[in-house]
């Protein structure tokens, strides 16, 4: 059985990281490591561990690049790719942490790509107070307030339906 990681040391890691996130939001001093324990049942393959990861994505609310570090489970069931055509196998939610290899080889880019893809959450905050930017001059709110002059409530076409309640 032979492991497909041929950069030396982590640098493979890296490359899986920049690929994913972008060389923007991965900087010099960033990166991570794999921890996995291989178990072997018959010619199928249990791969446990995780991931950890440090890299610099953007604020979704004010788009100040921050800090941040993930953990993330690895748990993948493995089987050889030629058991696959003798018989139908039908891929389902619960399939979901299965794979094949091939020629006796373990993409471990592959695998960890996908893990890191699907352990993303949908909105990367600074904060979870992040003010964001003030709509009409882009300032950042987080700094400070803006000289932009607030809309007052009576002004907004909807100041009517807070008289519902």
């Amino acid at each position: 059985m032979q492991i497909n990681a041929s950069s030396s040391k982590d640098e493979w890691l890296k490359k899986v990281f920049i690929e994913v996130f972008g060389p923007d939001k991965f900087k010099k001093e960033d990166g991570g490591r794999l921890d996995l324990q291989i178990f072997r049942s018959d010619r199928n393959l249990t791969l446990i561990g995780g991931i950890i990861l440090k890299f610099h994505p953007s604020c979704d609310r004010c788009l100040t690049s921050f800090a941040k570090q993930e953990q993330v489970p690895i748990h993948q069931i493995m089987a050889p790719a030629h058991t696959k055509g003798k018989k139908k196998v039908e891929m389902d939610v619960e399939d979901e942490d299965f794979g094949y290899y091939k020629n006796d080889e373990i993409d471990l880019s592959d695998v960890a790509k996908e893990y890191i893809l699907l352990a993303q959450q949908m909105v990367n905050l600074c904060n979870e107070e992040c003010k964001g930017l003030c709509q009409k001059c882009r300032k950042n709110l987080n700094n400070g307030p803006c000289k932009c002059k607030v809309k007052k409530e009576k002004d907004s076409p909807f100041a009517v339906l807070k008289k519902l309640h």
